[in-house]
């Protein structure tokens, strides 16, 4: 799946971070997970292309990664295990953007989408091409001027 972005970096939301974790150890770990239960096997496999043919490297923050490790920790433990084994590599391949919590919530949308989606918006000003399922965020990101695409659109074929 190719995707018209200027950027080559990528950074994916929460719910895609797991997604990809859980995925990469176990595809079929998806339909077990209680965490992915907006999500198939057929959307691993999407993901991974998108990746694999559009972006040279992947960034995140640390409030998707505490995000990601909390709902790990909801999963039963081969899950859990195997998210969190992926997590750890994935952390040593990519960069991660730290902006000050301080600073995140004094921004006006924080009361609208919450301290993770407004750090997502203020990493992709690198600038990083978002891919969420989260519409709030894909919105606040898309009228910022930002690239952005949302992964639901995409798996519905109604992206172009």
């Amino acid at each position: 799946m190719k995707v018209t972005s200027k950027s080559r970096i990528l950074l994916l939301d929460t719910n895609l971070l797991l997604l990809l974790f859980i995925g990469a150890k176990d595809p079929k770990l998806i339909a077990k997970a209680r965490t992915l239960k907006a999500f198939e096997e057929s959307d691993y496999d999407l993901l991974e292309a998108i990746i694999r043919l559009n972006f040279t490297s992947l960034v995140t923050t640390p409030h998707i990664m505490t995000e990601v490790s909390n709902l790990l920790g909801k999963e039963r433990d081969d899950i859990k295990s195997a998210g969190r084994r992926a997590m750890a590599e994935f952390l040593q391949k990519c960069d991660e953007i730290t902006e000050k919590s301080i600073i995140l919530v004094d921004r006006p949308e924080f009361t609208r989408l919450g301290l993770t989606d407004v750090a997502i918006a203020v990493a992709a000003e690198l600038p990083a091409f978002v891919l969420t399922a989260d519409a709030p965020l894909y919105v606040h990101v898309s009228r910022s001027g930002l690239e952005t695409a949302n992964f639901n659109h995409i798996r519905q074929g109604s992206w172009t």
